[in-house]
């Protein structure tokens, strides 16, 4: 989040610092913001996917289950690789999206989807890892994007996000 806050571009593109994103679909993602206010990198569209074949199969699975249960149409709720309009993104809350791990990007597709928000999914292709190695722990992430995806979906607070 204080990335973002301190920018001053009119587009502000966010990704992983160990290049698992690749800066080769940045210009294609700006671009787009011509048209659409959130462009996200998905692995779940045409031409999209990854080179871990067993994250990539137990990411598409839990984005099914994002899917059933918020119905909001992102196929990759779980990405965290986008380009955003200022404007947009800054019209949203920003404290209460911007807070725990990767769990934000299901809060921030979610809201901006229920905001009508324009948003576009492009294709991007993750690569192993090329520096550094994953800080994530496999028991509380699947524990904190469950019990985020429920609350979005199942109580007062994420209705009061929408409202």
């Amino acid at each position: 989040r204080y990335g973002i806050q301190q920018s001053s571009g009119d587009r502000i593109v966010v990704m992983d610092t160990d290049f698992n994103h690749s800066p080769t679909n940045i210009p294609q993602m700006v671009e787009l913001l011509d048209e659409y206010e959130l462009v996200i990198g998905s692995r779940f569209v045409k031409g999209g996917g990854m080179e871990d074949r067993k994250r990539y199969i137990f990411s598409l699975v839990y984005n099914w289950f994002i899917q059933l249960v918020l119905w909001d149409g992102i196929r990759d709720s779980l990405s965290g690789f986008f380009a955003m309009r200022r404007q947009a993104l800054f019209s949203l809350d920003l404290a209460v999206i911007f807070r725990g791990y990767g769990e934000y990007f299901i809060r921030l597709t979610y809201i901006a989807f229920r905001q009508k928000l324009k948003i576009v999914e492009v294709p991007v292709f993750y690569t192993l890892r090329q520096h550094g190695f994953s800080k994530s722990r496999f028991g509380s992430m699947l524990h904190d994007y469950t019990s985020t995806t429920l609350s979005l979906r199942f109580t007062k607070f994420g209705q009061n996000l929408i409202e």
